[in-house]
């Protein structure tokens, strides 16, 4: 029984210039990209490759359509490599138009055709949160519903994840905030998915929720500036967490953020950092002295003490949440739109539909918690 593994090699580089220069990039090879990351790091480059934009294809998150447009771009060219560099929708896009005979798109969302991957694929993470260098899934939404639909393929691995911190200098400091609370859930997560955590996904998993709960606590402390001294740390602790993810599974944080970013847009980070604290929360009241609860503990306390002197094992996650209010407070739910009749169809939704995240949480989770958490949010 197989319980762990990673399929990528992972190579560092300060920059994307370091990188170019290092790697043999060629007419086979398709770079794709977004506008403003091409023209600020990478036009410099001239690189011999095949080069594709997502902004000219679409802004938003990958769906159905955008596929279908790229796929049509690149018919007939013989391209061998793909090079991505983006964040998640980036990432997930790339890995979609890896599959053979793929178009249109709606035949592998219907799981109509078996998957088959043709050409190669390198990831350039440029965000601190997706893992998405690392996870073999990719979420495209379905034409029609615009519901998130999840391919679930080991062969859409990436077979080289390249790490690059001069990405995370750029990022704007909320997007960092939000990149690194959807890190630090994919960790919290996979360090309690009941039935799927192992020894081995919680070593990264840990490793991860320490390096990004120190980065919260030392913004907390000093500033918006301490994101340049910790864009590293953050950057390997996104993957960190995605190896932890991709070898256990995430939870019902990540089932009660979905719909939120499918009716009103929330960004998935955003929709993260609103549910996060309070499933912890939930956990605590339900089975506070659980050894995995009382390990991840053992991982935040410490951190949380250069914060506040007084964290113990029944406050931690209330402290936790004042240092993530401090760094940035989030809004409440009716400020991105969310009503009190949207309550009880949104926690029907996600016990319908999202099943295969909500029976890994750490303990039982209910219609009942999810419409109390909801209500809780407004």
């Amino acid at each position: 029984m197989k319980i762990f593994s990673v399929k990528q090699e992972i190579d560092y580089y300060e920059t994307f210039k370091d990188f170019a220069n290092d790697f043999s990039f060629c007419d086979t090879d398709l770079l794709f990209t977004e506008a403003v990351l091409y023209d600020r790091y990478m036009e410099k480059c001239k690189l011999p490759c095949n080069v594709l934009i997502k902004d000219n294809f679409s802004v938003t998150e990958p769906d159905e359509e955008t596929v279908d447009k790229i796929l049509e771009a690149i018919s007939g060219k013989n391209i061998k490599r793909i090079i991505a560099v983006g964040g998640g929708s980036v990432i997930d896009i790339a890995k979609a138009i890896r599959i053979k005979d793929a178009y249109p798109f709606g035949k592998i969302l219907k799981n109509e055709i078996p998957i088959e991957v043709e050409k190669d694929l390198i990831v350039v993470p440029t965000t601190c949160g997706t893992g998405s260098e690392i996870t073999s899934g990719a979420i495209i939404l379905q034409k029609g519903t615009g519901l998130k639909t999840i391919i679930p393929c080991f062969e859409l691995s990436s077979s080289l994840a390249v790490l690059i911190p001069e990405f995370i200098l750029g990022l704007p400091f909320k997007m960092f905030v939000y990149c690194s609370m959807d890190a630090l859930a994919h960790a919290m997560e996979s360090y309690l998915a009941r039935g799927k955590t192992t020894i081995f996904s919680r070593a990264q998993g840990g490793m991860a929720i320490e390096l990004i709960v120190n980065n919260f606590v030392n913004i907390a402390l000093k500033g918006q500036a301490y994101q340049k001294e910790c864009a590293k740390e953050a950057l390997f602790a996104s993957t960190l967490a995605g190896i932890s993810m991709t070898n256990s599974n995430c939870g019902p944080v990540h089932a009660l953020a979905y719909p939120l970013g499918e009716v009103y847009h929330m960004s998935h980070g955003e929709g993260i950092y609103e549910f996060l604290v309070p499933v912890m929360n939930l956990y605590q009241k339900k089975d506070p002295h659980g050894e995995l609860l009382v390990k991840l503990k053992n991982i935040i306390i410490p951190v949380l003490r250069q914060y506040k002197d007084d964290v113990n094992y029944e406050n931690a996650f209330g402290v936790l949440e004042e240092v993530l209010s401090k760094v940035y407070p989030k809004r409440p739910l009716h400020k991105c739109g969310m009503t009190k009749e949207d309550i009880v169809p949104f926690a029907e939704g996600i016990m319908e539909t999202k099943m295969r995240l909500i029976s890994t949480g750490y303990t039982e989770f209910t219609k009942q918690d999810a419409i109390d958490i909801f209500a809780a949010g407004l």
